[in-house]
């Protein structure tokens, strides 16, 4: 079964991400468990959202604009000063992977980031980094 663009996004994301040095113990896409205390830090790639709207004037092409974001999740005392070391060696291995080149063209771009902390007994942080990108599909398939 074919994947959407947005899916292939993702999955390219995540492999980039487990093959750079980042600082980060694991890379998961969309993982709902807890982390251990041992599991820190880690990367989410999960997806946000897709915006669609016809290219041109042709019912044919759309022109899609995809957010996904990296969430660098850290149980440390400085979770921050982790979290954010592993967001700045994230980035730079995502722009320059010529594969992610290929699919977006150089339209991969930073659109925010947030820093949260939770009461734990062990000190937790997260910083999502979200991207946006655009790409177009087929108005009759959502793969190319």
């Amino acid at each position: 079964m074919p994947a959407s663009k947005a899916e292939t996004v993702a999955a390219r994301v995540a492999v980039v991400l487990a093959g750079a040095a980042t600082g980060a113990l694991a890379v998961y896409s969309d993982r709902n468990d807890a982390l251990t205390r041992t599991e820190s830090p880690v990367i989410l790639v999960e997806l946000v959202d897709e915006d669609s709207r016809a290219f041109a004037d042709g019912p044919v092409i759309d022109e899609d604009l995809l957010r996904f974001q990296v969430c660098v999740c850290v149980r440390s005392d400085s979770w921050r000063t982790v979290a954010d070391a592993v967001r700045v060696a994230a980035h730079a291995a995502l722009v320059a992977d010529a594969t992610l080149q290929a699919l977006l063209g150089y339209s991969l771009r930073r659109d925010r980031a947030e820093w949260r902390s939770a009461d734990t007994d062990v000190p937790f942080g997260y910083c999502n980094q979200i991207y946006q990108c655009k790409y177009l599909t087929r108005n009759q398939g959502l793969d190319l």
